[in-house]
């Protein structure tokens, strides 16, 4: 799914399994590094030098420490209109001389708090192409469909996906929709809620993320004021 990722962003394909391997070596543990991965042993080499984590992270922008991953790979080199300029480069790179372009970061498509499935009523068109068997038009066709008879999200005839087989109706392969369905859901359980308070002329933004186990127990995970 790493690489997966990668490519869809158009990361040369030199630098996707540097990439990929250095975020696996990251998050477990083991002094070993992957054939293209890092370990304490380079980041000790670094100035300033750190170790590795070898432990889940517990913020996504812990990958900014890792080998191999710029800030324009992390953030999306044009966040603010990345669907007017993607295009599939399919990992084959950039001209000699030329800045890569990503038309979105990893922190658009991964989390660190998940129960570890995409939601097909919710994911954008980047994160459902990180599902196996989807591509750009499958994934126009799953947001299209769920988006109702008038194309717009949000409305009043939005029409959610019931449960994960009705991706064959937009177009999956439906030999594929079983295999994939320990990867997708139809329910979030984990959700970010910003909530602004005013008094007088004083206003503050708190944001919290909030993990769902049943309709009545709810935790908060994260909770923070700008």
């Amino acid at each position: 799914m790493l690489q997966q990722a990668l490519t869809l962003m158009g990361v040369d394909a030199d630098q996707i399994s540097i990439v990929s391997d250095s975020i696996q070596d990251w998050v477990q543990s083991g002094d070993a590094p992957r054939l293209a991965g890092a370990k304490s042993d380079y980041y000790q080499t670094l100035d300033p030098p750190y170790y590795c984590k070898d432990a889940p992270m517990d913020d996504l922008s812990e990958l900014l420490l890792v080998k191999g991953v710029t800030p324009d790979m992390y953030y999306g080199t044009s966040a603010a209109n990345h669907e007017s300029k993607f295009t599939h480069k399919l990992g084959l790179g950039n001209a000699p001389g030329d800045v890569p372009e990503y038309p979105f970061g990893l922190r658009d498509i991964f989390t660190t708090l998940s129960s570890g499935q995409i939601n097909i009523n919710t994911a954008d068109t980047n994160v459902l192409q990180m599902i196996p068997g989807v591509d750009a038009e499958t994934a126009a066709n799953i947001i299209q469909q769920r988006a109702g008879p008038d194309g717009v999200e949000g409305t009043e005839d939005d029409v959610p996906f019931r449960n994960v087989n009705q991706l064959s109706q937009a177009g999956v392969n439906p030999q594929l929709v079983g295999q994939i369905g320990r990867v997708c859901t139809t329910r979030s359980s984990t959700f970010e809620v910003h909530v602004t308070a005013r008094i007088g002329d004083s206003s503050r933004e708190y944001i919290a993320t909030l993990y769902r186990k049943s309709g009545t127990d709810i935790q908060v995970l994260t909770f923070y004021w700008k």
